[in-house]
């Protein structure tokens, strides 16, 4: 097949660009031909790239420019296939990997005061995407939805009456081989000495940027729920980026400030998964985080919120659910259950279980098996692009 890939642009720590990256390896190894329409990435070998224009500015003119330009691009060449990871015009399959917006702004009012929900009925940002979002979401101009979660499925039923037959539930993916318990073996001792960190110390792991949409304000208040019932034999080490210097001005004041480490992304995440004895993201809104599955695959337990798709696979043995993000006893409970070492022991060979039955060959070969069901129900001679 020849396919068309669409993403924005490449980010060394997004979670997208990795399933992105993962799907093509995937698709090369197929022996497709794949075309990747971006504005900005990262050479990869076997791919042709097209570099898509953008105009400069605001937010939302680079969305709406570029969903602009990438169909006036796409339309310079006839595809078998366009799969699309963007809010864009003119796919076949749309990967709704960012959830859908209108839903994210509704879990926004939940943690924003009203002047802030106020400003998001007129921001020009949020109007553009729910826009491109509702013109998308229209079928049969594209054909089918990949949604990476039941709970995503169900969002576009319910906000869009986009046809259920017409969404595949696919969950993610994970490199089972990059992401694995040896990493314990070889980096636990190594970056904790780095850190100032002892062997015995139960840490937590955090990785990825949107801190505000991830909860970490709500993560902070419990840690400090717990220091003050005296619980302190802690460290959370969080590999991520954004406004790390306001959460740090957060914490100034209190006695467990040193007790947060800010490393940034880090490109060799695995070393921070070895680390680690848990994996916690009590986020507000989340489709499906990849970094859980990673965790699983390195046997880190998996401590999340309801609304994040991962949730869906998680059991007793690899995780715990927080049924509200912003609940603080909830998350500090839930971080009080896996600091028990006999409980952090069984959860390694549990949650390795668990991960490899989401590889990414898996995830590859079900995401294919859309492509030839989509490419069957297309009329030919009637192809859009």
């Amino acid at each position: 097949m020849k396919i068309a890939l669409i993403r924005q642009k490449y980010s060394s720590h997004g979670g997208a660009e990795r399933y992105l990256q993962q799907l093509i390896d995937g698709l090369l190894q197929e022996g497709h031909e794949v075309h990747l329409f971006a504005n900005v990435w990262q050479e990869q070998k076997g791919v042709i790239f097209h570099q898509v224009k953008m105009i400069k500015g605001f937010s939302f003119i680079k969305a709406l420019s570029f969903a602009y330009f990438v169909k006036k691009a796409l339309a310079k060449e006839r595809f078998d296939l366009v799969h699309s990871l963007e809010r864009t015009i003119g796919q076949d399959i749309y990967r709704a990997g960012d959830g859908c917006h209108k839903e994210w702004l509704k879990q926004r009012r939940r943690i924003n005061p009203w002047r802030l929900t106020m400003f998001d009925c007129i921001n020009p940002l949020h109007l553009a995407l729910l826009w491109l979002e509702k013109r998308l979401y229209h079928y049969p101009d594209t054909k089918y939805i990949i949604a990476n979660s039941a709970r995503g499925k169900q969002e576009i039923i319910n906000l869009y009456y986009y046809p259920a037959e017409k969404i595949e539930v696919i969950y993610n993916g994970v490199d089972l081989q990059r992401f694995h318990p040896r990493l314990r073996t070889e980096y636990r001792q190594k970056i904790r000495r780095q850190l100032g960190i002892d062997d015995q110390t139960f840490v937590m792991l955090w990785v990825g940027s949107g801190f505000r949409r991830k909860g970490m304000k709500y993560l902070l208040e419990a840690l400090d729920t717990l220091w003050t019932e005296g619980n302190k034999s802690w460290f959370l080490l969080v590999a991520g980026k954004d406004k790390i210097k306001k959460y740090q001005d957060k914490i100034k004041d209190k006695e467990w400030r040193r007790q947060v480490i800010f490393p940034g992304p880090q490109k060799e995440v695995g070393q921070y998964y070895g680390a680690a004895d848990v994996y916690i993201l009590p986020s507000i809104y989340e489709p499906f985080a990849n970094t859980c599955l990673e965790a699983l695959a390195c046997g880190l337990p998996v401590i999340t919120s309801a609304i994040n798709g991962a949730s869906e696979i998680l059991t007793a043995q690899t995780g715990s659910i927080i049924d509200n993000p912003v609940d603080i006893r909830q998350i500090a409970d839930r971080i009080k259950h896996w600091q028990e070492v006999e409980r952090l022991k069984t959860a390694v060979s549990a949650g390795r279980v668990l991960a490899e039955k989401y590889s990414i060959q898996q995830n590859v070969q079900k995401t294919i098996a859309v492509y030839r069901k989509t490419i069957t129900n297309v009329t030919p001679g009637n192809h859009r692009i």
